[in-house]
């Protein structure tokens, strides 16, 4: 497993011939652990995804470093995988050889690639449709796919940009359950992308909540909460209500500099 380094990190867009400079986010410090499952909550356009992005490898900050085990992150790379809000899911591939192809590149056997293709897609309860075609998945399946997908490249660090958004309320906790059982099984390092405050003290260790305009980390909360948790617990309720009560004034703020003196909000 791998420790990521982000320290003193900038993003800003040039923008075009008529529009000036714009910042997404600056002076972003943070680190986190071997095994640690951190999410990076905010409103939209904080720069959450934009700076997933850049652990990934996918974007390049404007200023600052961003280093995996004090090596600079400065494109892709099998150290780490990404699992997007959507699945991308080769139409064309079953469900086995979707997982498989990522693994070209790892110069294994046919036999090795079967093997670990198999072991990854029953971790995550699907080994009875490792023959089934994309469009005959659910959503939540096809997301379960993606993550098989990405684990199966064995990666150091697993970087998840709301990979739960688009689906129900249902499947989003069966998946919940499925990833902290995984996380505690492989102790990947998890970057985890959400909007969702239950979901990020569900599954977090630590919870790093971003403002906006230019992005910023407001505060970090330490998730002391015994695992599996549940919503109802005074401890979970409480913290709940403490990111609420921040992140609410960060989306007053957003919509007040978006709608000018038509925004009623507090």
């Amino acid at each position: 497993m791998a420790d990521v380094d982000i320290v003193n990190v900038e993003k800003t867009f040039s923008g075009g011939k008529e529009d000036s400079p714009f910042t997404v986010f600056q002076d972003v410090n943070l680190s986190v652990d071997s095994g640690e499952f951190v999410s990076l909550l905010g409103p939209s356009g904080c720069g959450k995804s934009t700076l997933l992005n850049i652990v990934a490898g996918l974007d390049e900050a404007t200023a600052g470093k961003v280093t995996s085990d004090d090596k600079a992150i400065v494109k892709p790379g099998p150290d780490r995988g990404v699992v997007f809000q959507e699945p991308a899911l080769m139409p064309w591939l079953n469900v086995k050889e979707n997982v498989k192809f990522g693994l070209k590149k790892h110069k294994l056997s046919k036999e090795e690639a079967e093997d670990r293709a198999v072991h990854f897609l029953k971790l995550v309860h699907l080994g009875k449709f490792m023959n089934a075609f994309p469009h005959e998945l659910s959503g939540g399946m096809k997301q379960r796919v993606a993550i098989a997908r990405a684990l199966a490249m064995n990666p150091d660090v697993l970087l998840m940009d709301e990979p739960f958004g688009a689906l129900d309320e249902q499947t989003r906790s069966m998946l919940h359950e499925e990833v902290q059982s995984i996380w505690e099984e492989t102790k990947k390092t998890i970057l985890f992308v959400t909007h969702n405050i239950r979901e990020a003290i569900l599954l977090s260790d630590r919870i790093v909540l971003m403002g906006t305009r230019p992005g910023r980390i407001m505060e970090v909360f330490d998730v002391n909460i015994e695992r599996p948790r549940k919503t109802s617990d005074p401890d979970f309720i409480t913290l709940e209500e403490r990111i609420n009560d921040q992140l609410k004034g960060e989306i007053h703020k957003v919509m007040r500099e978006e709608m000018g003196d038509g925004y009623g909000g507090a």
